[in-house]
């Protein structure tokens, strides 16, 4: 999307299926920097994109409330976030959505 916000800062946990994919770990690769691997530093998009894991494809950062307190805090960090006082109300916490998978090209990255 290019937002360069907070999905490319994600933990994203892989399913056996697209670890197999993906080279064999069960997350996607974290730079030295905290951000995604895949994130192309010079335009903020996805290198993947068309070929990105479930739990990639089922984020959506406009309807993620903590993202939301983040941004409205300025938070930069995860060691901000962690370690500020901020309380998120019970009835702003965000369900992680189960992401159905309904073949195998949803999940599998574009031949190279």
């Amino acid at each position: 999307m290019g937002c360069a916000t907070f999905c490319c800062r994600l933990w994203v946990r892989l399913s056996e299926e697209e670890a197999v994919a993906f080279g064999g770990d069960r997350a996607l690769p974290k730079s030295e920097d905290g951000l995604c691997v895949h994130l192309d530093r010079q335009s903020h998009l996805c290198s993947i994109w068309e070929g990105r894991p479930a739990a990639c494809r089922g984020y959506d950062c406009n309807h993620d409330r903590f993202l939301q307190v983040v941004l409205k805090e300025g938070f930069q960090s995860l060691k901000q976030v962690v370690t500020s006082k901020v309380l998120i109300p019970l009835e702003c916490h965000v369900q992680i959505p189960v992401v159905s998978i309904s073949s195998e090209s949803d999940w599998l990255p574009e031949s190279t």
